[in-house]
């Protein structure tokens, strides 16, 4: 699930911690960034299914924390970021 966008691959570790601070729910997640065209992709999961994924992002929105359902190609490289 994409969570944020962002050109600063640097500063991906302090926008999740603000994350986390505006939605417990992402505390104890794990989170990777991963280029897409100019900017990079903040990301949480994996999710067991489709189902669990869209009721996180319900979750994620109630808090206001736009996210969205994002399913990453086979093979798409993913690296961690801790919360700064």
């Amino acid at each position: 699930m994409q969570v944020l966008t962002g050109g600063n691959r640097a500063k991906m570790g302090k926008e999740w911690a603000g994350l986390q601070a505006k939605a417990p729910e992402l505390r104890g997640r794990k989170a990777y960034v991963t280029p897409w065209n100019r900017v990079y992709r903040l990301v949480t999961g994996p999710f067991p299914s489709d189902a669990a994924a869209q009721e996180f992002v319900a979750k994620l929105k109630a808090k206001g924390v736009g996210a969205f359902q994002f399913d990453s190609p086979a093979g798409q490289a993913m690296d961690g970021v801790a919360a700064k």
